[in-house]
């Protein structure tokens, strides 16, 4: 019977990560046309950007997890509740391990109407992502927003303590609350995503960049594995009570165009955030095609 009440989804898991390291990838470029495009025109644009693989560790701040009260029959209660265990407020101490993949590739659709460019593309980096931008396009610069979404699978190791208990099962035996620790190694296919901002000034068939960006790697991530209590599988899905930071990321470039046909661009990156205790840098350059 207590098998059934785990397999009938009649439980709570409820998750501290104690410290931990999660992969986070860097996120791909926000950018404009980077050229003046005519008044009324399309254009596709082929990239492949290239930078230099490399992690590095970065220590997270100012991450904690919330106090946890769990009421046996319940799940998570109040703390006005007479609860049977409770998870305390304390820190995460978790760091982000900052990569790159040496290559992506993108394919982006662009269109100016009067004055206003709109895009929107697709890319490999190495998972699937999915972008769009909006802005002005002048003949000697630009200006507008962009935002993306994605999938990226990542490595998280972790330590962590927890509680199970069970709640809303009726006519079933119910097994006792728990309190355990352990640690886990695992890899995630998860989603991320960013939004941002990019401005161009144009000098000729020169175009000088910047981008800022803020980027969360673990979007609308909620849940963590650690051990199960009970059950066929060793391995169940614990709530977690943290929100993974953002990052902010500002990319300073060069980028030139020749006969609106090839983009040669070349640039560097630098991550840092408000919760992130150290900032890193990134190379890239890259090629395009339009057409």
């Amino acid at each position: 019977m207590a098998a059934l009440l785990v397999l009938d989804g009649c439980h709570t898991y409820k998750m501290n990560v104690l410290e931990g390291d999660f992969d986070a990838r860097v996120a791909p470029a926000m950018r404009g046309a980077e050229f003046a495009m005519d008044s009324g025109s399309t254009v596709r644009r082929l990239s492949v950007t290239v930078h230099p693989m490399k992690d590095k560790t970065i220590d997270l701040v100012n991450v904690w997890n919330k106090d946890v009260y769990v009421c046996d029959l319940e799940g998570e209660c109040k703390a006005t509740d007479n609860y049977d265990l409770k998870l305390d407020e304390r820190k995460a101490d978790i760091d982000y391990i900052l990569e790159s993949f040496p290559v992506s590739v993108e394919l982006e659709w662009m269109k100016k109407y009067e004055i206003v460019y709109t895009a929107y593309g697709f890319g490999l980096d190495p998972l699937p992502y999915a972008k769009a931008s909006f802005g002005v396009n002048f003949r000697y610069g630009e200006i507008g927003a962009s935002a993306f979404w994605g999938l990226d699978y990542g490595k998280a190791s972790y330590k962590y303590e927890g509680v199970f208990v069970s709640g809303g099962c009726i006519m079933c035996v119910s097994p006792e609350p728990e309190y355990t620790t352990g640690e886990n190694s695992d890899n995630y296919l998860h989603f991320r995503g960013g939004v941002g901002a990019y401005a161009g000034l144009f000098l000729g068939p020169v175009a000088i960049v910047y981008a800022p960006s803020l980027t969360r790697p673990w979007l609308w991530r909620d849940h963590l594995e650690g051990k199960a209590f009970q059950g066929v599988y060793p391995m169940d899905d614990y709530d977690i009570s943290f929100a993974f930071p953002w990052f902010i990321t500002n990319y300073f470039g060069l980028t030139y165009t020749h006969d609106k046909v090839v983009q040669f661009r070349a640039g560097v990156s630098i991550v840092n955030g408000k919760q992130l205790a150290d900032r890193t840098y990134y190379s890239s350059v890259s090629a395009s095609w339009l057409f």
